[in-house]
């Protein structure tokens, strides 16, 4: 079970299909976006617990006046990868930073990327900072948990996949690489990068051009950068 806090994060659980197990709400006459939650988690048969703001103060600091309980995210096996029906997937090479994993899983569901690969292991957990950082979209995101990103990575190659991720050092230009598909972009860690048998693996290398004297991106906003262009590109 994953504990989330707050409204934007409770009420866009409601509007999505995960499953909520139940929502507490520190405030016995709720208005606004509260009386917005109640009103639909009512809707949906889901239990609301009612406690009072004051008793409780210490445990509910920032998490405005509500909590609920969700099951895990769209968690699925690599079987459900299919060429056809997922033209472009996201691989993460061990990313340690949640806030980085929620931001690229807002971005891929934005430019309707909406699969993406992850270690099981060593791996940012996946909890309430990560879904809020993701601004909900980690709720429409179709998760695949692995034991070994490599392994999975050769397979995919074998049913057709291309491999491709970024590099700041080498690699073609962004501006000018012509992606083939389907195709998976993997992102690696934020501070080792791609590891280097995954690094091996890789069918392309994607090199983003820089202008000034920093010569590196977040990689969360790296993602969004060439997730765009392969967005743009695929059929």
């Amino acid at each position: 079970m994953i504990t989330i806090k707050g409204k934007h994060s409770v009420l866009e659980a409601l509007l999505s299909n995960v499953k909520i197990s139940e929502i507490t709400v520190y405030d016995h006459n709720p208005s606004g976006e509260l009386k917005r939650i109640v009103q639909l988690a009512t809707e949906k048969g889901i239990p609301i617990r009612k406690q009072q703001k004051k008793l409780h103060a210490k445990h509910i600091s920032g998490h405005q006046n509500v909590v609920a309980l969700i099951s895990q995210l769209n968690m699925q096996p690599t079987s459900i990868l299919n060429p056809t029906k997922h033209p472009l997937v996201v691989a993460l090479d061990h990313l340690e930073d949640p806030f980085n994993v929620g931001a690229i899983m807002r971005t891929c569901h934005c430019l309707g990327v909406n699969t993406i690969l992850m270690p099981k292991d060593r791996q940012a957990p996946i909890n309430d900072a990560l879904i809020k950082a993701s601004s909900g979209a980690a709720y429409y995101m179709t998760i695949i948990q692995v034991s070994n990103i490599a392994n999975v990575l050769i397979n995919c190659q074998k049913d057709g996949y291309w491999i491709y991720s970024g590099d700041s050092n080498q690699g073609t230009s962004l501006k000018s690489i012509d992606i083939a598909f389907p195709a998976i972009l993997v992102v690696g860690n934020e501070h080792a990068g791609v590891s280097k048998r995954v690094s091996k693996i890789v069918d392309n290398h994607i090199k983003i051009d820089m202008k000034g004297q920093i010569d590196s991106l977040n990689v969360s906003v790296a993602t969004g950068i060439i997730l765009h262009e392969l967005s743009n590109q695929v059929s």
